[in-house]
This record gives C-alpha cells, sequence and structure tokens, in this order.
C-alpha cells in the first residue's frame, strides 16, 4: 500500500508525503468456532485534510467527544439541521468508538456527517502523524480514547490560531478537567449551548446527570412525597440468581391497552425452545410467560426491555386484569400498585405465574410521539409528557414552550429514571405539528411503529438506471436476447390488481395446449414476476436501502416504497402495453384435475395486454356475449384456479376470515368521506391461487438447491388451548370443534353453519382466524425450526414468498435463490450463511409486523377522522367479553372497537359462556346482535377513540341454532390464512383503500 501510495505521488508530481506504519496482531474466533490470525497493518500520514470543503464557516469549531455523541444526538441533530451548530469535528475515534456501543446512534451520526455539508468535518485523526496515539502502558481503551480526542483538540487549536476558536464540549468531568489542565477551551454541552445558541435548543438537551449546569428536574415532584422505587440487584447478584433458577431473564411486552401490567417472555421461548407455547386469547400472553402486574412490580421497566424477574410464591399470583381500559388520563388512578390492596377474589384456574422485576439489562428506550398534559400552573417549566401509546408511562420533561406546544403533537426522548422518581426523566426533541391534523398523525403512526420515512440518500439514486427526460425506458436489446420472449400474439400476459394501483408486481398468462403423449388435455399457466433483481444488485447502496426498509408500508392515503420510486412504479410495475423485464414460473397442469405435469422458471420479456382491476377482471368473465381472447383466457384461469383451491381444501387449507376496511377519500384534503366492507370477488380468489402456486413451487425448487440457506415462511399450528374460547361458543351452538389437524379443523368449521345468518357464520370463521399463530420468516439452516417448514393455513409442506418483489425485501432474497438455483447468477456470498440468513429473517419479520400494525392503525385514525362530527347508530355483533364490557364488529363498515359498561350495570362474567349476565339488564353472550351509538370521545391527553355506547341487544343465535350435519362451507371466507391475514392479497387490500 505505502508503495503504490509513493508511485501515485510520483505520477502526479507531487512531494511525497511522510508515512509511518504500524502493525497489529491478534487472534479472533469465527462463527464457526474456529481461531484464526488477524494482521492488521495503520498507516498513518501527515498530508490529510484538516478542513471541510469551501472552508470553516463562521463562528468557533468544536470537537465533540464520545459520549456526547452517544447521549445529545438529538441536540445535535436538530441544531445541525436548523444551521445553528457549524464547524462540529467528529473524530474518527469517536465514530469508531460510537459504533462499537450503538449500531443506531452511529447511523444516525453517520447520516447527520452525510446531510451536514460543511458544518460536520470528520477528521481521520487515527491516520494523522500529528494526532494518531498509541495506547499507553496500563491505559484502558476509554481512557485512550478521551487522550486521543484531547491531542486532536489540542492539534487543531494550534491549526486553527488566528483563524477559529477551538473548544472541546464533553460532559465527561475526569476529560474536562484533565483539558483544563492542558490549557483547551472546554465545555460541558448545556453549557455550550448556553452561550452559543438561542435558549430554545436547550430544551433539547439530555438530562444524563453527567453535565454541570444543565436544568435537571430539581424543583419537580411527582406528588407523592418519600415515592421510591426498590434498587435493581447487582450483576452478581443477577447472575447467581439465574444460575440456581431464582431469577427469569426475558424480554417485557406491555399490556397494549395500560401501562402498569405487562408480560416477560422468558429468554429461552426468544431463542426457540422447542413446543409450541399456548398463546392466551384475551392477554395475548403465552402459557410459560410471567406475569408483572403494578407499577412497583414493574420497578421501571417498560416496552421492550431485557429484564430479570423474580418469580413470586404461587400465593402472590395473581389474575390478568379482563377490563377493557377506557383511558389513562388518570395515571394515578390507573397506575395504583396492586400490591398496596388485597388481591380481588378469583378462580385459581384464571391465576398465572406472577413476578416482580429486579434488574434492567437493557433498555429499549426510543424517541415516543404524545402531547404536553394540561397544566395546573401554566408558569411551571416542568411538564408531564403523555405519549400516544397507552404502553408507556408519562415523562416528565423540561420546557420554556409549554403554552406552544398545548395542542401539539411532540417528540420526545427519555434520558433516565432514578429510584425516587415515579415517572422517567426525558427531553423534547422536536415538534410534529397539530394534534388531530391527518398528516401530522399519520407521521405520528410511522414513528411509532419504526417506520423509515427518511428520502432515500444520493448513493441510492446512483445506482438506478438512466432513464430519458420524459422517464423513458426500454429493455436494452442484450438483455432481452438473454430472456424467454413472452412478448407473442399467443401469450397474453395480463395484470389484476385493486383499482389504481401502481406498483404491479405480478401478471398471469394462460394457453391451452395439445393433448399430450399420454392423451391427457393439457394447459399452459404462468406467472410472472417484477424483475426486481435486475435493477437491484447484491450489497449496492440500494439493495442494503431496501434490506433495511425490509417491505414497502400501506397507510389509507399514503405508501412508503421499499424502493425509488422510478422502480415501484415504473421500470418494474408490470403495467399495459409496455416492455418489462420478468421473472417467470410455469406450469404445464392436467385440464381435468391441475395436476402439476411440469414446472419451470426462466427470466422473460413480457409485455401486458391489460392492467386491469379485480372488477374490471370479473365484469369481462361474468358478461357471457364477450367472446374475445382475454375474455376466454380469465374463464379458463378461474376454472383452473378453482380447480387448486379444490385440491388445497381436500388437503387442509383452512377458509377464514377477518374484517377488512375501505375508505372513500376526498381527493382534495384526503379526508375519509365514506367506509364500508372491503369486498372480494372470485377474481380476488383466482389471482391469489396462482400466487400461492408460484411462492409454493419456488420454495421447493430453492430448498431443493441451497437446504441450509433458503428463506422460507413458516406457519406454525396453533396449541390446542388456543381454540378454547372458539369451542366454548360453537359446543354452546350445538357443535363439535375437532381442531387435532388443520383438516379437522376445516372440516369441522365446515359443518358449523347456521341457517339463515351469514354474519354469525363468518364470525365463527374470524374467530378461528385469531385463533392462529402467526407466520414468520426462517432460514431453512435455522436449528429451531426443528425440520418443520409446513404451513398450517395453507396445508403447504413448505412455502416462501416469491411474488412481491417491489414492496417486499424477502421476495428480493428469494429471486437471488432462484436465479442462482437454475444457474442464471452466483448466489451472494452474505446469502450463503445460515447465521447471517436468520438473522435477516428477524428482521425481515419485525419490519413486516410493524408496517402490518402501522396499517391498521391508520385505519384507525381515519376511523376516528370520519365520525369526528357526526354520531351514527349501527348494527353491529359481539366477538369478545370482558369483565366491563365487550368488544363487537360492525358489519357495514368492517369497524371492531370495544363497548364500556357503567358499573351500575353489575354485568359479570362467565368465561364458561362466555357471556355476561346481570340482574339489571340484559344477558349477553358473543355472536349476539346489538345495536349500538358511534361518536368520537378525545381525552384531556389529547387521545381520541370511538366511543361505542349500547343500545340495544336483540339476542343471538343460540337459541335457534341447530346441527345442520356437514352442510355447506360458511359464506365466503378468505382461505389460505397467514396467520389472519391472507398471505397475497393483504397489502393489495390496502392498495385498493389508498387508490380509492
Amino acid at each position: 500500500a505505502a508503495s503504490r501510495v509513493r508511485n501515485d505521488a510520483r505520477e502526479d508530481g507531487e512531494t511525497m508525503a511522510s508515512m509511518d506504519r504500524h502493525t497489529k496482531c491478534f487472534f479472533k474466533k469465527t462463527r464457526k468456532g474456529q481461531i484464526k490470525k488477524v494482521v492488521k497493518e495503520h498507516y498513518v500520514r501527515d498530508d490529510i485534510a484538516c478542513e471541510p470543503d469551501g472552508g470553516w464557516g463562521e463562528g468557533c469549531c468544536i470537537v465533540i467527544d464520545t459520549n456526547v455523541a452517544l447521549h445529545q444526538m438529538d441536540f445535535l441533530d436538530v441544531a445541525a439541521t436548523d444551521g445553528v451548530l457549524r464547524n462540529m469535528i467528529v473524530l474518527q475515534t469517536v465514530l469508531e468508538e460510537v459504533k462499537h456501543r450503538n449500531l443506531s446512534v452511529y447511523k444516525r451520526l453517520k447520516t447527520m456527517v452525510q446531510t451536514g455539508g460543511r458544518n460536520v468535518f470528520v477528521f481521520a485523526n487515527e491516520h494523522h502523524a500529528d494526532t494518531h496515539s498509541n495506547a499507553l502502558p496500563g491505559e484502558s481503551p476509554n481512557d485512550r480514547n478521551d487522550r486521543c480526542i484531547r491531542v486532536a483538540a489540542a492539534w487543531f487549536e494550534r491549526q486553527l490560531q488566528g483563524e477559529h476558536t477551538v473548544e472541546l464540549v464533553t460532559n465527561d468531568r475526569e476529560c474536562r478537567s484533565r483539558a483544563l489542565e492542558q490549557g483547551l477551551k472546554c465545555h460541558t454541552v448545556y453549557e455550550w449551548a448556553k452561550i452559543n445558541l438561542p435558549p430554545k435548543y436547550l430544551e433539547n438537551i439530555a438530562q444524563t446527570g453527567e453535565g454541570e449546569g444543565a436544568p435537571g428536574v430539581d424543583g419537580a415532584t411527582d406528588g407523592k412525597e418519600g415515592f421510591c422505587y426498590p434498587a435493581h440487584l447487582s450483576a452478581e447478584q443477577i447472575q447467581e440468581g439465574v444460575r440456581a433458577g431464582r431469577l427469569v431473564v426475558g424480554t417485557l411486552h406491555m399490556a397494549r391497552d395500560n401501562a402498569t401490567e405487562g408480560w416477560v417472555v422468558p429468554q429461552a421461548d426468544l431463542a426457540g425452545a422447542k413446543g409450541a407455547a399456548s398463546k392466551d386469547q384475551d392477554t395475548g400472553s403465552g402459557s410459560r410467560d410471567v406475569l408483572v402486574s403494578g407499577r412497583m412490580s414493574l420497578n421501571r421497566a417498560t416496552e421492550l426491555d431485557k429484564i430479570v424477574v423474580e418469580v413470586l410464591p404461587q400465593s402472590q399470583w395473581r389474575a390478568p386484569k379482563l377490563t377493557i381500559a377506557d383511558d389513562i388520563d388518570d395515571e394515578e388512578k390507573e397506575g395504583k400498585d396492586a400490591a398496596s390492596k388485597p388481591p380481588p377474589v378469583v378462580d385459581p384456574k384464571d391465576l398465572r405465574k406472577t413476578g416482580k422485576v429486579v434488574g434492567i439489562m437493557r433498555r429499549s428506550w426510543r424517541p415516543y410521539c404524545g402531547s404536553i398534559e394540561t397544566q395546573q400552573n401554566g408558569r411551571d417549566k416542568h411538564v408531564l409528557f403523555v405519549p400516544v401509546s397507552k404502553q408507556f408511562p408519562k415523562i416528565r420533561i423540561f420546557t420554556r414552550q409549554a403554552a406552544e406546544l398545548a395542542n401539539k403533537r411532540i417528540l420526545v426522548s427519555i434520558d433516565s429514571w432514578d429510584e425516587t422518581s415515579k415517572f422517567p426523566t426525558g427531553h423534547y426533541v422536536r415538534t410534529l405539528g397539530d394534534i388531530g391534523n391527518i398528516e401530522c398523525e399519520s407521521q405520528v403512526i410511522l414513528i411509532e411503529h419504526d417506520v423509515c420515512v427518511r428520502e432515500f440518500a444520493p448513493a441510492v439514486y446512483r445506482c438506478l438506471p438512466k432513464v430519458g427526460p420524459n422517464g423513458e425506458w426500454d429493455v436494452p436489446e442484450e438483455e432481452a436476447a438473454k430472456r424467454v420472449d413472452l412478448r407473442g400474439e399467443e401469450y397474453r400476459v395480463c395484470s389484476i390488481d385493486p383499482p389504481g394501483c401502481k406498483d404491479i408486481d405480478d401478471a398471469l398468462h394462460v394457453r391451452p395446449l395439445p393433448p399430450g403423449p399420454d392423451g391427457r388435455q393439457r394447459v399452459e399457466v404462468g406467472v410472472h414476476i417484477a424483475d426486481v433483481t435486475h435493477f437491484v444488485n447484491a450489497d449496492s447502496a440500494i439493495d442494503v436501502e431496501g434490506k433495511f426498509r425490509g417491505t414497502s408500508v400501506y397507510l389509507v392515503q399514503k405508501r412508503i416504497d421499499m424502493l425509488p420510486k422510478l422502480l415501484t412504479t415504473d421500470l418494474c410495475s408490470l403495467r399495459g402495453n409496455v416492455d418489462r423485464l420478468s421473472f417467470s414460473c410455469v406450469w404445464i397442469l392436467d385440464t381435468q384435475t391441475a395436476e402439476i405435469l411440469d414446472v419451470k422458471f426462466h427470466k422473460s420479456v413480457i409485455r401486458s395486454v391489460s392492467a386491469m382491476s379485480y372488477a374490471a377482471a370479473q365484469t369481462i368473465i361474468d358478461d357471457k356475449n364477450d367472446e374475445t381472447p382475454l375474455a376466454t383466457d380469465l374463464r379458463l384461469m378461474l376454472s383452473i384456479t378453482k380447480k387448486l383451491r379444490t385440491k388445497r381444501t381436500e388437503r387442509g387449507a383452512l377458509s377464514l376470515a377477518s374484517p377488512e376496511v375501505r375508505f372513500e377519500l376526498d381527493r382534495e384534503t384526503h379526508d375519509p368521506i365514506n367506509v364500508s366492507m372491503y369486498e372480494h370477488k372470485e377474481t380476488n380468489g383466482m389471482v391469489e391461487e396462482m400466487m400461492l402456486l408460484a411462492n409454493m413451487s419456488v420454495a421447493t425448487k430453492i430448498h431443493q438447491h441451497f437446504p441450509n440457506c433458503a428463506m422460507l415462511r413458516r406457519h406454525p399450528a396453533p396449541p390446542p388451548a388456543n381454540f378454547e374460547p372458539l369451542r366454548k361458543v360453537v359446543e354452546a351452538l350445538g357443535f363439535e370443534l375437532d381442531s387435532v389437524s388443520n383438516k379437522s379443523l376445516a372440516l369441522s368449521l365446515d359443518k358449523i353453519v347456521l341457517p339463515g345468518n351469514d354474519m354469525a357464520n363468518k364470525l365463527i370463521r374470524i374467530m378461528a382466524t385469531r385463533s392462529m399463530c402467526q407466520a414468520s420468516y426462517f432460514g431453512s439452516g435455522d436449528t429451531s425450526a426443528a425440520g418443520d417448514f409446513s404451513h398450517y393455513g395453507l396445508a403447504a409442506p413448505i412455502y416462501t414468498h416469491f411474488t412481491s418483489p417491489i414492496r417486499r425485501y424477502a421476495d428480493v432474497v428469494v429471486h437471488r435463490l432462484l436465479s442462482a438455483s437454475i444457474g442464471l447468477t452466483e448466489l451472494p456470498e452474505s446469502l450463503r450463511d445460515a447465521a447471517g440468513c436468520k438473522d435477516v429473517a428477524d428482521h425481515l419479520n419485525h419490519r413486516h409486523r410493524m408496517a402490518q400494525f402501522a396499517g391498521r392503525a391508520s385505519t384507525d385514525l381515519h376511523s376516528h377522522v370520519f365520525f369526528k362530527d357526526r354520531v351514527a347508530e349501527e348494527e353491529a355483533y359481539v366477538m369478545r367479553v370482558r369483565k366491563n364490557g365487550v368488544v363487537v364488529i360492525i358489519p357495514r363498515l368492517g369497524l371492531e372497537s370495544p363497548v364500556i359498561f357503567e358499573a351500575s350495570k353489575g354485568y359479570q362474567l362467565d368465561k364458561d359462556t362466555m357471556g355476561l349476565t346481570s340482574t339489571s339488564a340484559p344477558a349477553i353472550r358473543v355472536l349476539d346482535r346489538v345495536q349500538v351509538r358511534i361518536q368520537v370521545q378525545t381525552s384531556v391527553s389529547h387521545r381520541s377513540n370511538l366511543k361505542l355506547t349500547l343500545l340495544e341487544v336483540f339476542g343471538g343465535v343460540y337459541s335457534s341454532a341447530t346441527s345442520t350435519g356437514a352442510g355447506k362451507s360458511a359464506g365466503k371466507g378468505k382461505r389460505a390464512s397467514d396467520g389472519g391475514e391472507d398471505e397475497e392479497n393483504a397489502a393489495k387490500k390496502m392498495k385498493s383503500s389508498q387508490a380509492k
């Protein structure tokens, strides 16, 4: 390397810079357990630039240390974005230490460096001859890094003498003391900001307790003298307790509507403990989970913290709360510790293993969206912030602009939570917008669900192909020559999607074939998927970004793309009458039985003859006078897919259902002006069946070639206990439920038919859907999979996702695996490692869940906006019962919401009959038909929710229920469930709502 540098310098006619080489040798253990010797050469030189391109801006230059970067990123980010923080020097030492200690902060710091222009300058101090320092004998890595930072600050002060002052900004007392002894100008973050920045930026400074002069929370009280949480155990005590079996390590999952009750999932279950733990339908907890109830028992733990729990004696076990939370404005009322009063008398069989938090191993704090609680004293600068999520406690912050923030959604971060503080302490980050504004509230949804909304970086856009001035792009002739050409007249390729869909990633074709040698009638059917990997090369900037985002996210009124729009809505979108690149699965089937006679995979070029909506395709099929070739093709494909569906049903595939909401939006304001149920047509099922066939065929192919690193999707069989609520309901109706296997369950559901009550029949299918486990991605080499690759809902022995690479990164991975398995490309090195495949699968599962939750939250938001200024009365059906109310579904609107009863009603919960009884009000049971009034209520904490009032109970289906033998299938439920969500049409439903 040194020789190459010297040669380059001679060729440029420059004077060779002096260069020294340092060698470092160490040993490391690989993932496979091998010991390898690593030799690293470290070069230092004296010609490294010491100022940004364009020179320094006005004002002093500041050097930050590692702790400032780690703990004050909100302050640095906001100040740099607003342009008030200039000439910030980020040393290589700081970057490397931040990367080692907190990868998420490192990514934020790198983004700030890339977008900060000349305001943020990275200096490679470890490679400059005057600033590089080796560790001294006996010096710790932390002390060595602090010394390097002071050396670099002193060097900059000498270099910029007379031009700019240089100041070291650190909250570390020892580092600051040594810097002052060396004659360096040094301040804490708060001191420096108070001198150099407008006062409002002081509120962005995290209260870590390290800096001097920070506002802190002195003088702020929690309203309770002498309040104190129990102290956490030391690391040594925790290790000893875990070894002895007295303590349990796990992840805390808070109740969705209660910040004072949660469940601890033991670490063994997270690692893939053998045997599926049953899930409680009411709480979502597993049979091995530990209940933690009450503020004191939680002991400052929050959602997703990795914690240590001491399991209490059985005499202190509790039953989970089976009440519907109305609101948590009065956190004092809701958060009263259960230990302060005797536990209520409960049925012993309802008691759950209960514990208390004795240690927190890793925090999962993040920025939180919410609003400021209404103040009684308008002059108080210490205010309580109320998160929009009811899973989190209030946060105490210091702000001078409480009046201005009163009706705003803001972002707040937690800094610390002391034993003597009832609430955690945090700091204001930024304002998001006005409360109630759809765009602001949508932004809140995206932030709360960890959806990446940042602009694509320039490096990502540089990966895109060149297009003409008006976006023109043609398939290169040399690329087309490598592919199978399906643009001929004999291939009437078409696509069928929701109306207005722009990211069309799948197309279909069908054509009759001459009889085979055995005389069997044959038909060729093909599924053609956008060839995204042609444009997204493995490990490129665009690939890294797509992997990080994981999936496109569909809100009611907008879509957040996984890839840039040039690909998602243009070059990869299989639009009508344009040439596009695709990856094709083509089968030869027996026309009479739909038996697969042959299947092949290849890259292709297609030209879709029509991009239709589901409704348009259905109209063509239903028009008996339409004898065009396209109409004939569609009818043939529908016939074939019905046979494919029948074959899957015979194998045990389930026909399930879930409520689906569709909004009609105002074209200008994007406010909802109508809400209704999503209507399924035969063409929905036709397209879905073809996508399922492609996914199953591809899964088989890639697993044959890559048995240890294939990206697959698994849907485990639910534990028997999951079906208990449904079993109680159907037995009360006079039916039996056999859930031994998916096939027996499907047969049972087909027999449960209530004549003349289609809605009750569909509700039973919905309840069955909610008994399912969640489907997930996994690598075939994952040892926790234990060889069980099956998909319970689809009755498929093996399954994957191949058909939506525009919006799902898992499909991109599968495309690369399939391409390598048919010999077109080499499999990227990053996909050959089983452990790496597992990491990608875990990441994609997280992104997939968050996207689902964000979509549901967007539906809730638009429901609230729709009913904000109106009151409606609707017919509803009871889906679940609770101690203080019921959860109902409103069929006409597709909405589901709780109805909370007044205590005066005197209702008593009977879990055996799934009903509520009262001496002063009509009894209510699951599936009962009721009348409700719908309106929106907004709490003083600015949380809005649908308020449903029970007007009348019409009774239900129990008195008239009769067993009808085998019967026929109930209604037109969804077939092929993904743990309650259709494998291929879930996102397309959101597309439909968004397009409308």
